[in-house]
């Protein structure tokens, strides 16, 4: 089965459309949709083959960010979805973006660094396809106090958290993460401790997003794609065109260039 890219050549489909999920064909159609760079597409079907595999570690992903001190600081977060935007027009609709959607809590140490330095870039490799994917952008935190001044993120932060799982909600009442813990005497003081700390009662609220909750949304400029697999290896660099850099979700034109890997 061969499948048409924005390109214009076909290539054969990691499984055929009748194995795929409802989510991954969302996912397809979404990559598909008109003016999206050719790069999400590209995501969209490493997605989709890991889905299919039964591999849900495909959307680990390496966020890095700049500390104040101007040191670098990395970790692994995990793909939440491109950002969709209602349409002003028609605000039943949602359109697509390019922006890659994360959470995070408002207590974690990544705050402080976006509040000084708003920079980052994920590196995201897909193992079965060795495929990886280099994407610099810019940073937005979606908190409380942001959500309270626009209704449009307000309405993106309170969907993303009514689509966590109790386990994951349950992690935004936890303690101050970072925080030293003070030895205790024996293990059943221990497990005391830690059934009250890591059992809040009573729960987060499924519909009511905690204060400690935060959206995150990571708006590509540039991204850097390199195909491991086959001789020669092929890499080609996105680039957003500076006369769109517009506000953190609105799309704009992108220029791709085919480059020495």
């Amino acid at each position: 089965v061969l499948e048409p890219s924005h390109s214009g050549r076909s290539r054969p489909l990691s499984a055929p459309i009748s194995s795929r999920s409802k989510r991954q064909k969302r996912q397809m159609a979404a990559a598909h949709a008109k003016g999206m760079p050719r790069w999400v597409e590209e995501v969209a079907r490493n997605l989709a083959c890991a889905s299919s595999a039964h591999k849900p570690t495909a959307k680990y992903l390496q966020l890095a960010t700049v500390r104040p001190d101007g040191t670098p600081a990395n970790r692994t977060v995990v793909f939440r979805g491109f950002y969709r935007r209602r349409n002003p027009e028609n605000k039943g609709e949602l359109l697509p973006t390019s922006t890659l959607q994360f959470i995070t809590d408002v207590r974690s140490e990544k705050i402080e660094q976006i509040a000084k330095s708003d920079v980052a870039e994920a590196c995201w490799y897909f193992l079965d396809t060795r495929e990886q994917f280099r994407i610099t952008g810019t940073l937005q935190v979606i908190a409380a106090a942001q959500a309270e001044q626009d209704e449009e993120l307000a309405y993106a932060r309170k969907a993303m958290w009514c689509n966590l799982s109790d386990n994951a909600r349950l992690q935004f009442g936890w303690p101050d993460p970072g925080v030293p813990r003070e030895p205790l005497p024996d293990e059943k003081s221990m497990d005391a401790r830690d059934e009250a700390d890591f059992k809040p009662d009573p729960a987060p609220k499924p519909t009511e997003p905690a204060d400690t909750f935060a959206l995150l949304l990571l708006r590509p400029a540039r991204v850097d794609q390199l195909c491991l697999k086959g001789f020669p290896q092929r890499r080609t660099v996105y680039s957003r065109e500076a006369a769109s850099q517009g506000d953190g979700v609105e799309e704009g034109a992108w220029i791709h260039q085919a480059v020495n890997p």
